[in-house]
């Protein structure tokens, strides 16, 4: 079945009619670094949408690629827009908790010795001012430094006018960008551009919270597509009272088999983007759809503050009153960034040797004690604490508080696809959607005794069975955008059209084109393993026993039909009140070291013999 272009045609269609009350989100990264220069192309984009009333808070994580000496950023914004720093490691809890990842659980055939091992039940766990500088027919309605931002807030009538401006105050505008931005310049939109600093560096980029008037979530994309990667990947979190679902862009259920499992799915951005091809490039797959709270780094008190305010070097810095308070928060994401501002600029000691050295306050982690003596400006440490660390954490748990159900979605997508801004809505009609997928790989005897770790199958939870061998050889791999294994193979399994409410409609599906075995093997009778852990936690954060969720599904328990069986499971332990699937085995272990374990001492068996 082939998709139909009217459903391409409505979308388009829904887009243009909504395209008025967009909330912009992201624009596009461009290079200043000069005639004959290698440019800076946008390479990623990370978003986070949170609604507050009437207003609306877009968090933005900016990645390029190319010499990040100095760049500079253009976006569509409401007139009315605030902007602030927010912390990087929001965006590197979303992606530890909420990227998919996919677990082989092992079934093994009954009589093959008794040197073997049990099933394994468990799966890894988841666990401003306006400014100077004006001209004729442009508002400049805001200047301000905004952490390592010079960031301008213009608006006008005429968008050369507006260029003119930006140029003149070595801001960078990409070549054609008037004719992308006239659509929002009619729609009275304000223009935002950032440029780093003097004195700052590409290390310094932060991402950025933007709050202002707007009801509905959507990305201006169309700006990114004048300088971007090919097969940019593009995440969105929504936080909000129901499962999230782009509105005027399709969306991709992925073909399982086109995964990679012995690999834990590290092709899983390469089968999404071959999915959203075959739905005719513009669509999005759900990587998760539940409740999650990231975890922010704990405030310090007040008397504490004032001891690291006091402090004018590395030594005094770790005799700090109050023990760990103050290593618990240095060893965070954005600490390294923070503490090189404030450390001593003719130190010849680097801050990565001095966060060493004071997240190992008894031993130094083999840091010379010479560190101690390195100068710093502890006022200004306290300073960017508050501004870059605590301040926005405090926002970010306020949107979580109010929101804690989120969903992520994600596409793959090349500049000459980016014509269309994606617009998203919540359904309370949906399903939840959980971070942990799983299959089942059934193990048989191998001929002189013990498990073969090339014989058997695995089977997905739509009933199809593959050879273990032949599944890695049918996953997608893609590089540089293009298809270098798997050619020909769709990654799509399902391509529907979602709604606000009610189920999707189905616009093309591929079930019917997969090759895979069909018919059931002839070894039908495996043993149960060991306790092992549960499965997908619920609502209240308990493992279901010896549950393996439905993959990709709503979370409800799936075992093989017939005759198979899955290992018997121990109760385990879920994560603390989120759907991220955050199990672990029950005896403490890893299942991807039991993994190893089994193939290499069945391996070990056979050559023995």
């Amino acid at each position: 079945m082939h998709l139909s272009p009217a459903r391409l045609a409505a979308a388009a269609l829904c887009a243009a009619t909504l395209a008025p009350t967009l909330a912009a989100a992201c624009g596009g990264v461009f290079c200043n670094s000069g005639p004959g220069q290698p440019p800076v192309a946008q390479a990623g984009e990370n978003i986070v949408f949170a609604p507050d009333g009437d207003q609306m808070h877009m968090i933005v994580r900016l990645t390029w690629s190319g010499p990040p000496t100095e760049f500079g950023w253009l976006m569509p914004v409401p007139p009315d827009v605030e902007a602030a720093v927010a912390p990087e490691g929001l965006f590197v809890q979303l992606d530890q908790a909420l990227t998919p990842f996919f677990v082989l659980r092992a079934v093994f055939q009954e009589g093959c010795g008794d040197d073997g091992f049990g099933g394994m039940g468990g799966s890894p766990g988841a666990g401003g001012q306006p400014g100077a500088g004006g001209s004729a027919g442009v508002d400049v309605l805001a200047r301000a430094p905004v952490g390592p931002y010079d960031m301008v807030v213009l608006r006008g009538d005429d968008f050369g006018a507006i260029e003119g401006w930006l140029r003149t105050n070595d801001f960078q505008v990409p070549n054609g960008a008037a004719a992308v931005m006239q659509p929002y310049l009619e729609m009275r939109q304000a223009f935002m551009a950032l440029k780093l600093l003097p004195g700052t560096s590409g290390g310094d980029v932060v991402p950025v919270h933007l709050t202002f008037t707007s009801p509905t979530p959507a990305i201006p994309l169309r700006p990114t597509g004048l300088a971007a990667d090919r097969d940019m990947p593009i995440r969105v979190h929504l936080l909000g009272p129901a499962r999230a679902v782009p509105i005027n862009y399709l969306h991709v259920q992925i073909d399982q088999a086109r995964v990679d499992w012995s690999t834990g799915g590290d092709n899983y951005d390469d089968v999404v983007a071959v999915a959203v091809d075959d739905a005719g490039g513009q669509a999005f797959a759900t990587d998760f759809a539940g409740t999650f709270r990231p975890v922010a780094p704990r405030r310090l008190e007040s008397a504490t503050l004032e001891a690291v305010a006091a402090a004018r070097t590395v030594g005094e810095l770790r005799a700090v009153a109050d023990g760990d308070a103050v290593w618990y928060l240095i060893n965070g994401p954005d600490t390294l960034r923070v503490l090189r501002a404030a450390l001593d600029p003719n130190a010849e000691i680097g801050a990565d040797d001095v966060l060493a050295r004071l997240t190992c306050p008894w031993n130094g982690c083999g840091i010379p004690p010479s560190v101690d003596a390195v100068g710093l400006d502890g006022a200004a440490l306290v300073e960017r604490l508050e501004g870059e660390i605590f301040g926005p954490w405090e926002r970010i748990d306020a949107l979580f508080d109010a929101h804690p159900f989120v969903t992520r979605l994600t596409t793959r997508m090349d500049m000459d696809e980016m014509t269309v801004d994606p617009v998203f809505d919540f359904n309370p009609d949906l399903d939840r959607v959980s971070a942990q997928r799983q299959a089942f790989r059934f193990f048989r005897c191998a001929p002189g005794g013990g498990w073969d770790p090339v014989r058997g199958h695995i089977e997905f939870n739509d009933g199809r069975f593959m050879g273990a061998v032949r599944s890695r050889n049918q996953a997608i791999r893609r590089r540089d955008g293009r298809v270098v294994q798997g050619a020909g193979l769709r990654g799509a399994w399902i391509v529907e059209q979602h709604y606000a409410a009610g189920q999707p409609d189905i616009v093309a599906d591929y079930a019917d084109q997969a090759t895979e075995t069909r018919v059931r093997p002839s070894y039908p009778t495996y043993q149960d393993g060991d306790d092992g852990a549960g499965g997908l936690d619920g609502d209240d954060g308990a493992g279901a026993a010896g549950g393996a969720p439905n993959v990709g599904g709503s979370g409800e328990p799936w075992t093989p039909p017939g005759s198979y069986r899955e290992p018997d499971g121990g109760a385990g332990a879920g994560a603390d009140d989120d759907d991220t699937g955050c199990d672990c085995r029950a005896d403490g272990g890893d299942a991807s070291t039991a993994w190893l374990a089994v193939l290499l001492l069945a391996a070990l068996r056979r050559r023995r013999r």
